[in-house]
């Protein structure tokens, strides 16, 4: 099974690519549910007519309205910054599966919040948040996770499935919008709270999932010393024995991945919950590198515009000339179907076949072509385009092909690179580092979005393209120069295009399939390299 894949790192037993390995991706991608979900319908709820009455919202046109919307929005983003940064201590001590509990429940807590506010904006700020930080901590685990569970060879299509999934139930947040303001009374609470009350359902199923289906990552078990248990998964996961070859050669890479201690004494106990021996490591060569590379790449994914274009879809098909409330919302629900075709293309069919540098330059070209003619479009017209022109429906089409442009790699291509990349004694951090970058640009994007959109010549909202295109050209720029190409490299390989000051280690096993220093030397390991 398995639509794109890379070149195998060695020979590889068919059984590795069985059903399992994509059930336990899917049943994670839960997560990614939660993040779409909530990025897909949050636009439209804030502009049904029942919404505006629950929280006497002012009038659209005013600065006070852009300030609220723009709040509730871009709160959940600042609360997703700080779960980012809280979650590493809890992922590197109690393992992957408590993280995603915890996530799980603190953003179910946050929808529920919401859905209760009942025309109370301070109940709907703290929900936003409070769900943001659960959110936050699931950005970083889920992954990391399926990178963890992963073989080389498919990496990039199983941790793509967090973006495909990101982008079906973004695609079910738009069109749930719809449908409520079709067939439901606006003069109800209900048209608005169904909507955001659905949110909980993946956070659920994710919660379940945990208790009842996931196992642990053999990563932390390995940091642990747990490299029996490591064993048993990993049998589980491969369907193989658990003494096959395979699973032996996999336990003995991570075992000649072992950094040797220093000279100057051991590396110190994994039990510290602020380890500042691991931020001094970040900034050897070989790690800043490959963190700077990691947030660069979310910086680019969020100055492409996507997240302004998700929030305000409505807002922005409304600039070019579309008026009714249902045609605005049934439209932002094709640019979901879009963008979700985009995603599923790049991320399963062509990722592991032509890699991540190729499809993000692509992906690069269409943005800057799509937002060029938008801008373009608005300027010639000032900023009143006459409804139904050609020239409007052709600059709705550069939208839809702005999705799909995004979708094929900047969507998917940063999340792949960030879980393959690092180095997995750092990983936890790392991890941590980049998606709080990604959020504090979602939130940036998020609170700047509105204001662009009203300003340029003649307040067109021109200004919000040309200037996200020339982010993207920049981008593309720098992805040309300086992005090396990672498809289905091991650890190893990723060692030898980004350098590493860690030493090799020849892995030491004994007889009962455990690895000689790695409990009491507390040493975190390279994994994803090979699982």
């Amino acid at each position: 099974m398995g639509f794109g894949r890379a070149e195998e790192d060695r020979p590889t037993p068919k059984e590795v690519y069985n059903l399992r390995i994509y059930i336990l991706a899917l049943c994670a991608t839960m997560g990614s549910w939660m993040f779409g979900y909530n990025n897909g319908v949050i636009g439209g709820t804030i502009i049904l007519p029942s919404f505006h009455a629950a929280f006497s919202l002012p009038a659209p046109s005013t600065p006070e309205y852009a300030t609220i919307t723009s709040t509730i929005v871009s709160l959940l983003q600042l609360g997703a910054l700080v779960g980012s940064l809280l979650i590493f201590p809890l992922v590197r001590l109690s393992g992957r599966l408590p993280s995603l509990a915890i996530g799980s429940g603190l953003f179910a807590f946050g929808c529920l919040l919401q859905v209760f506010a009942s025309g109370r904006l301070p109940y709907m700020y703290a929900g936003r948040f409070i769900g943001g930080i659960g959110l936050g901590c699931i950005t970083v685990v889920v992954p990391m996770y399926i990178s963890e569970l992963s073989p080389p060879a498919i990496r990039g299509s199983l941790v793509g499935l967090y973006e495909i999934n990101n982008q079906l139930s973004s695609l079910c947040g738009f069109f749930a919008n719809y449908f409520v303001g079709v067939g439901v009374d606006p003069g109800t609470d209900r048209q608005w709270q169904i909507p955001i009350a659905m949110q909980v359902i993946p956070a659920g199923l994710l919660i379940l999932a945990v208790i009842f289906i996931l196992p642990e990552s053999p990563l932390f078990l390995i940091q642990r010393g747990k490299i029996g248990k490591a064993r048993i998964i990993l049998s589980s996961i491969r369907g193989l024995p658990a003494e096959h070859r395979y699973i032996t050669e996999e336990i003995e890479l991570v075992a000649s991945s072992l950094p040797q201690q220093p000279s100057g004494g051991k590396f110190r106990s994994i039990n510290t919950i602020l380890p500042l021996h691991l931020f001094r490591e970040l900034l050897w060569r070989g790690n800043i590198n490959r963190l700077i590379i990691g947030c660069l790449l979310m910086v680019g994914a969020n100055t492409s515009g996507i997240n302004g274009v998700n929030f305000y879809s409505p807002s922005i098909f409304r600039l070019i000339g579309f008026t009714s409330v249902n045609f605005l919302l049934l439209l932002s629900g094709f640019f979901a179907i879009a963008k979700t075709t985009g995603t599923f293309v790049g991320l399963f069919f062509f990722i592991d076949r032509f890699g991540r540098k190729f499809l993000l330059l692509i992906s690069s070209t269409g943005i800057v072509l799509a937002f060029v003619y938008i801008g373009s479009f608005l300027t010639i017209t000032h900023g009143s385009p006459a409804p139904g022109s050609i020239a409007g429906y052709f600059a709705m089409a550069a939208v839809y092909f702005y999705a799909v442009s995004f979708s094929l790699a900047w969507n998917g291509v940063p999340w792949v690179y960030s879980s393959e990349i690092y180095q997995p004694r750092l990983k936890e951090l790392s991890m941590s580092i980049t998606t709080a970058v990604q959020w504090i640009m979602q939130y940036a994007v998020a609170r700047l979005t509105p204001v662009l959109l009203s300003s340029g010549t003649y307040n067109s909202g021109n200004v919000f393209f040309f200037l996200f295109a020339a982010c993207t050209l920049l981008a593309a720029a720098l992805v040309a120069k300086f992005l090396p190409e990672t498809k289905g490299l091991t650890a190893k390989g990723m060692d030898e295009i980004f350098g590493s000051r860690y030493p090799d280690r020849e892995g030491d096993m004994g007889e009962s399939g455990d690895m000689q220093g790695t409990a009491n030397g507390g040493m975190v390991v390279r994994f994803n390299s090979s699982v």
